[in-house]
């Protein structure tokens, strides 16, 4: 290009520049998403380096999650559920944020996906739930009272997961993986984490204490907490008798323990699981109350009056 005038070579140059800075665009715009965010982070020599402006990038994102009230569990806890509304071989894994929050804002249920990967594999991926504040004129006296907690309902048949031969459930969420082993039996249904980072399960019961259980028929147990009763009391014959009128049969195994502070617990099969039903995200309700008798000094000195005492149901392995 040496016989061409100097101006000539420079709208040359110019122009060569501009279609390689246009063709680098075009490459960059075309790469995939993931291909894109790997290339925050360049490792050389055993040593990383990291792309400020995609990390800015990702901040920025994530800032404008929160901004709507998208909120990424960090610690979800599972347990197993059955409701009166599910069939008979029907159970609910209901994952719940313990996060509790109060006043004005509504919680959305957890967003999650899921998929079967038949055989062996059933997948569950959190993303997300939304906080949104509520709008009242009064905030003193407006705002709803009570805790809410975000939660989510996977509801399974045990046949259904029998006949695919789903032996494990991988839950994700944020890039972080927790995987349960299944196990079948002829009354029920159990979940063994091989880790629980994110997802940690709740009341894990069975001899071991490692696993997560629920019956079906005459499988289902139940533990049945009295927390304000005194090692001293004997309080077992009206255990039992409000038992008896929620048709619950003693657990022979184990008929009663000591639970935190030295509290009685007791044990007992819950035949349909109507009881294991009303147990709801907190991992406890109520159950009834009993009678027990107290020292009272009054005017015509000490004498017994009959205290009422909250009963309270959880799954075996729970602690109140």
């Amino acid at each position: 290009m040496d016989h061409l005038p100097q101006g000539r070579n420079k709208d040359i140059l110019r122009a060569m520049r501009f279609l390689l800075i246009a063709a680098a665009t075009l490459l960059t715009l075309s790469l995939p998403a993931h291909a894109q965010e790997a290339d925050s982070q360049i490792h050389s020599g055993g040593s990383t380096y990291v792309n400020e402006t995609a990390e800015t990038i990702r901040r920025a994102q994530q800032q404008s999650m929160q901004d709507k009230g998208y909120i990424k569990p960090t610690v979800l806890e599972v347990s197993l559920v059955r409701y009166d509304y599910m069939q008979d071989d029907q159970f609910g894994i209901l994952m719940v944020v313990p996060d509790v929050i109060s006043g004005c804002w509504n919680l959305s249920p957890l967003e999650y996906e899921s998929t079967f990967i038949d055989p062996y594999y059933f997948d569950v991926k959190v993303k997300h739930y939304q906080r949104t504040p509520i709008e009242v004129s009064n905030v003193a006296g407006d705002c709803p009272a009570g805790n809410k907690m975000a939660s989510g309902l996977i509801v399974l048949s045990k046949s259904d997961l029998e006949q695919r031969q789903i032996r494990q459930i991988r839950f994700s969420a944020g890039g972080v993986a927790d995987y349960y082993d299944i196990y079948y039996t002829d009354k029920g249904f159990q979940l063994k984490p091989q880790s629980m980072v994110v997802f940690r399960g709740s009341g894990l019961t069975g001899p071991e204490g490692d696993r997560l259980e629920i019956g079906f028929g005459d499988g289902g147990k139940i533990a049945l907490h009295v927390p304000m009763a005194r090692k001293s009391d004997n309080i077992r014959g009206q255990i039992e008798n409000l038992a008896r009128m929620h048709a619950l049969t003693p657990d022979p195994e184990m008929p009663m323990s000591y639970g935190t502070g030295g509290s009685q617990v007791y044990y007992f099969n819950d035949d349909n699981g109507h009881i294991a039903g009303a147990i709801g995200a907190e991992g406890y309700s109520e159950l009834g109350t009993i009678n027990v008798p107290r020292p009272f000094d009054g005017e015509n000195g000490r004498s017994l009056t009959a205290v009422p005492l909250q009963v309270y149901v959880t799954r075996p392995g729970t602690q109140l």
